[in-house]
């Protein structure tokens, strides 16, 4: 019923510069303990998947399930919890039930962790049914003590995609350089981040996928040309836990699911970056194939720049003209059904309207930022929807409703108490 599983990565370890064994080792006298998550990765009809990292070496287990017969209890086999692998683990539950939830709890050598969260792990709809969910989006979380992780928490999503800047690597003090100049550093910030307090009852409350922007893939603005690109996108693969990374022959962040009916495609805006380029051929063909054969009633494409706001003076993919264009009009050519874009990186939010002629408009959510400063001297864009400009920490949530032959998206903001700020309803059949 249970498994485990190790992602492996040939620049992690000693011989890429990490020095991981300082991240978990068990000082004397010190108590095993849950250094941070568990959060819930990638699921599927038939099962999820767990990450957690613990305080020291330990043998881990997971005890689950099913919320409606809590007396059958079920465990997965052993994982050795390593220095070596920075006490970092990831089990794999498989042989569950499609659309269920399963409570579950952790053993370190053999002792269960207490946590003051629930901790439920759930499973898809079917493949190809349509049900409804709720997921939260938000970027640039300067990670420090603030309301807004636990106001995320407590409404139970069914999913959190971050859109990058999920960590900041920070400039030295005499800003000359930052930690992005050496992966010990970058695997510091990641390994202090994710172990904050703030953000454990969002960790353990849904689960998540991730892509990155500038700040948690190298310096600002950063590029194809970054040297230690590798490097930072095995961090990425080791902190978080998307299905897929890339293509075998494409590295990245990009990556594809369905949840529920709904498909989701995740951009990589910095690894391929030049001067012409935002997403690169092969990713680009990888979006194009990815839309072709998806049958989702809505079909959510998120990157970490904003896409479709030309009165951004700074990055963006209106920076990138012929590669957007030459996407819009394949775009109108195949009239791809259903399709809406989440982005992030501006430190303000808002809700655009892309008018194409002969075809519906494209709508686009930025969402920035959670825990981030502000922008405060921003001003919304031409094509800004009237009521949906924010400029204050924030989050979004996406709650897919209605049935397979109506169904509705439902756009809500809110702020870092839990506030609701605006929201707006599309229709799948507004998008066809």
């Amino acid at each position: 019923m249970g498994g485990v599983y190790k992602r492996r990565s040939v620049v992690l370890g000693l011989a890429s510069g990490f020095w991981v064994s300082g991240g978990c080792s068990r000082p004397a006298r010190a108590a095993l303990a849950l250094a941070a998550g568990p959060m819930p990765g990638s699921l599927r009809p038939d099962g999820a998947t767990l990450w957690l990292q613990s305080s020291a070496p330990a043998k881990l287990h997971i005890e689950y399930w099913d919320v409606l017969a809590p007396q059958k209890r079920l465990r997965s086999s052993e994982y050795v919890l390593s220095a070596a692998e920075d006490c970092i683990g990831r089990v794999r539950i498989d042989g569950l039930g499609p659309s269920r939830r399963y409570g579950y709890r952790v053993l370190l050598d053999g002792v269960p962790q207490l946590t003051s969260e629930v901790l439920l792990l759930r499973t898809a709809a079917p493949v190809g049914t349509y049900a409804p969910f709720t997921m939260l989006t938000g970027s640039c979380a300067y990670t420090k003590d603030t309301p807004i992780f636990a106001s995320m928490a407590r409404l139970r999503p069914d999913g959190m995609l971050w859109l990058g800047d999920n960590v900041y690597f920070q400039r030295s003090p005499l800003l000359i350089t930052g930690e992005w100049a050496t992966a010990q550093a970058m695997h510091n910030r990641y390994r202090q981040d994710r172990q904050a307090a703030a953000l454990q009852p969002l960790l353990r409350s849904t689960h998540h996928w991730a892509i990155w922007d500038d700040h948690d893939y190298g310096p600002n603005d950063a590029d194809s040309g970054y040297s230690l690109k590798r490097e930072s996108l095995a961090l990425f693969q080791r902190f978080w836990d998307n299905p897929t990374y890339g293509l075998p022959d494409t590295p990245g962040v990009f990556t594809r699911f369905e949840h529920n009916g709904v498909d989701f495609f995740l951009l990589d805006d910095r690894y391929y970056r030049t001067a012409e380029r935002m997403l690169g051929e092969k990713q680009l063909s990888w979006l194009k194939e990815g839309l072709l054969s998806s049958r989702g009633v809505f079909k959510v494409v998120a990157g970490g720049n904003q896409m479709f706001n030309d009165d951004n003076r700074f990055e963006g993919w209106n920076r990138f003209a012929r590669e957007r264009e030459e996407f819009v009009r394949w775009l109108g050519a195949h009239r791809i059904r259903g399709v809406v874009f989440l982005s992030g990186d501006r430190h303000f939010s808002e809700l655009l309207r892309y008018e194409r002629p002969g075809t519906y408009p494209l709508y686009e959510l930025t969402c920035s930022p959670l825990s981030s400063k502000a922008y405060k001297e921003a001003q919304p864009a031409r094509i800004t929807v009237p009521g949906t400009f924010v400029t204050e920490p924030n989050f979004a949530s996406l709650d897919f409703g209605g049935s397979p032959t109506d169904a509705r998206l439902r756009l809500r903001c809110w702020n870092a108490l839990g506030k609701p700020l605006w929201e707006q309803e599309i229709r799948a059949t507004d998008l066809q």
